[in-house]
């Protein structure tokens, strides 16, 4: 079972999670998000994937569906963040 992000080791869209540290920058998530919100650390030893644009990001989710890693998690709304009513 793979523990969850910290604050420490993470970014987010509205949408997702990312953990660097679950990155083996295998870059399928950069190839597979065509809002060009991921991009890439690529240094001689320090290599993962970065987001870059996280408030350009529409919830697809196809990096969370291509990461082999696990690196990205999906973030559930409620129906009322969802609806932006915000009234119960």
């Amino acid at each position: 079972m793979r523990a969850r992000p910290t604050r420490a080791n993470r970014d987010a869209t509205p949408f997702v999670l990312f953990d660097k540290h679950s990155c083996e920058a295998c870059w399928k998530c950069v190839e597979r998000c065509h809002k060009r919100v991921i991009g890439k650390i690529n240094l001689f030893v320090h290599k993962h994937a970065k987001l870059k644009k996280p408030e350009e990001c529409t919830g697809c989710l196809k990096c969370v569906k291509t990461c082999p890693n696990g690196a990205f998690t999906p973030i559930v709304q409620s129906p009322r963040t969802v609806s932006g009513s915000g009234e119960g």
